[in-house]
């Protein structure tokens, strides 16, 4: 059976660069062992893909307009409610199992680890963060007093939440063809919190809350990684390196060249850090310039 490995790129420059990226670290393991994998692109103009990707069968684009987004974005506008409704759209077009990553991810293994652990009853997300009690996060334990508080129906059931239920990270989705019809009770769910409790992790704990439900949850960290707490760090070296170069055989040929910082998960000055940049613009300048000691490939974190 087929995997289909969906990416959603669009908006700024630095988003395409990033998904291109995270796909071209994947292509030498295809080049090196072929495996059933078909990779889906959404994005609303293929064309910088096509400078280093066109010839790859493998490679399907979906056009994603201005009218389509908008519709995807519901009326909560959320941006994350836009994956579902695309993920959904995947499974519709394409007869296999998805396989989802956010554009801020690259592989450093195969993709046939994490294509093996989609199963029947295994669902891949990337890696669990937190659970509802006790939780690690403040923003946990206040979605956790909501849900106490207000009850939650979904399809006229009524949900449980168990304090054991795990927060996974959402960058990557791994869902068997089976699993599918799971995507719409996902984007009901994520509707019916964000509307009543508008938090950037709604769209997070409904594939969270119903992977878990309907299936086990894998994780897939050790096979690809996911850079979210680092996003004013990777892409400019990204960018700059995919612009200096005329194909993939010259990506190919050069890669070793291009270093990256070390990859954290849990680190105090990462989470301070990424809050001050994105709310603080002044201060980028400053923050950037931290990095370039504090974040050298060089430093073990």
């Amino acid at each position: 059976m087929t995997t289909y490995l969906v990416y959603q790129a669009y908006g700024r420059k630095s988003n395409r660069d990033q998904t291109l990226y995270s796909i071209l670290s994947l292509v030498p393991y295809l080049e090196a062992h072929p495996l059933p994998l078909q990779i889906v692109i959404y994005t609303e103009d293929p064309q910088p893909f096509q400078k280093f990707l066109s010839s790859f069968s493998f490679i399907h684009y979906e056009r994603l307009t201005d009218d389509l987004k908008n519709k995807w974005l519901g009326s909560t506008r959320f941006v994350h409610r836009l994956k579902i409704e695309m993920l959904i759209d995947c499974a519709k077009k394409y007869n296999g199992h998805l396989l989802y990553l956010d554009g801020d991810t690259y592989f450093t293994q195969s993709p046939e680890r994490v294509m093996q652990r989609i199963q029947p009853t295994l669902s891949v997300m990337h890696i669990c963060e937190d659970q509802l009690q006790p939780s690690k996060t403040l923003l946990t334990r206040k979605l956790f007093r909501f849900l106490k508080r207000n009850p939650i129906y979904i399809d006229g059931e009524l949900l449980k939440f168990k304090t054991d239920c795990r927060m996974w990270n959402a960058g990557v989705i791994g869902l068997h063809k089976d699993m599918t019809w799971v995507l719409e009770k996902i984007l009901k769910l994520t509707d019916e919190l964000y509307s009543r409790y508008p938090k950037h992790i709604m769209e997070q704990f409904a594939v969270s809350y119903y992977l878990q439900k309907y299936s086990q949850i894998v994780g897939s960290d050790d096979v690809i990684e996911h850079y979210w707490m680092q996003k004013e760090v990777y892409p400019p070296l990204m960018s700059a390196f995919l612009d200096s170069k005329k194909n993939y055989l010259d990506f190919k040929e050069n890669i070793m060249s291009l270093q990256l910082p070390v990859r954290v998960y849990k680190n105090p000055y990462a989470t301070f850090r990424m809050r001050v940049y994105q709310k603080v613009p002044a201060l980028r300048p400053l923050i950037l310039a931290l990095n370039q000691w504090i974040e050298s490939p060089s430093i073990e974190s």
